[in-house]
């Protein structure tokens, strides 16, 4: 049940066709390419084209600026797909973290909730940090410092950001009602 459906192209302001447009020149083509249409979440901030452009520029550092290697910028986002029962935003970043180079098996241990065995010491980190944040809202001293180790002070800023922008995707998700733990419950089912 999608509260938002896509906006045809006519239909448009000038402010909303400027966003449209923003989204079809960057990163998000091939992936709206792939889906047919842009993700739900960003139908719902297409009525609000300020803040649309707003989270885009998050979005757009987080692809584009953030210091994180591609592969554990996947894995992050995948691990809060996870924590936040996000089935679309797992969908649509499974297949763009296996061509990262996440192995399969990480990705299905994801997907059950577990946290796979086979994981860098990066991952690992990303992955307590990831789940302690969105559990706790919180960062205790000892994991701040080994994250700061893990990925710098620099790092660590931009992968708190990524946590917390893809928990509002996930979050945007379920609000337009593109999106449940039902869903997630499905894929985690093979459904």
């Amino acid at each position: 049940m999608n509260r938002f459906p896509p906006i045809a192209r006519g239909d448009l302001t000038l402010a909303q066709a400027h966003v449209v447009d923003h989204y079809e020149q960057g990163w998000l083509k091939p992936i709206a390419d792939r889906h047919g249409g842009l993700p739900e979440h960003l139908n719902m901030t297409l009525r609000r084209p300020p803040l649309a452009l707003a989270l885009a520029g998050v979005s757009d550092y987080i692809r584009t600026g953030c210091l994180l290697p591609k592969a554990l910028i996947e894995f992050a986002i995948l691990v809060v797909a996870e924590r936040c029962r996000s089935a679309t935003e797992f969908e649509i970043h499974a297949p763009i973290a296996r061509e990262a180079g996440i192995a399969d098996d990480v990705i299905d241990a994801l997907k059950r909730g577990e946290r796979p065995t086979n994981l860098t010491p990066e991952q690992i980190c990303a992955h307590r940090l990831a789940i302690t944040l969105l559990a706790q809202r919180s960062v205790d001293d000892r994991l701040f410092k080994a994250a700061c180790e893990a990925f710098t002070i620099e790092g660590y800023v931009d992968l708190v950001a990524l946590i917390a922008y893809y928990g509002l995707v996930a979050t945007a998700l379920k609000a337009a009602g593109a999106d449940s733990p039902q869903l997630f419950e499905r894929l985690q089912g093979g459904q």
